[in-house]
């Protein structure tokens, strides 16, 4: 299928993070800038893979504290849990062009 975007990679990787905090009842996930960090990513991807997710109701945000994994509703049925299409145009062509600038200097 080619290469993956990285924000799709943070996705899954947040994905990974908020099964295993549910298991463990943790709510807090890592904050933008040490999970940028740690992933050795842009702020911007990962804020585009928070974004996914809050919009999936999966993540809510609390001004100055942080990402926190929302607890699922009736077992979490109604969940997708496949990778999301391409977002908005506008956030789309940035990271399109982010990841443009890291394949450059990756050559």
């Amino acid at each position: 299928m080619g290469r993956e975007f990285a924000y799709h990679k943070v996705y899954r990787y947040l994905q990974a993070l908020i099964d295993q905090a549910e298991r463990s009842g943790e709510q807090r996930l890592p904050s933008l800038r040490a999970l940028a960090r740690h992933l050795r990513v842009s702020l911007a991807t990962v804020q585009a893979a928070y974004g996914l997710l809050e919009n999936e109701g999966r993540v809510r945000s609390v001004a100055k504290s942080g990402y926190f994994v929302q607890p699922r509703v009736n077992g979490g049925a109604n969940r997708l849990r496949r990778c999301p299409e391409p977002v908005q145009p506008s956030l789309e062509g940035s990271l399109f062009a982010h990841e443009r600038r890291l394949a450059r200097q990756r050559a």
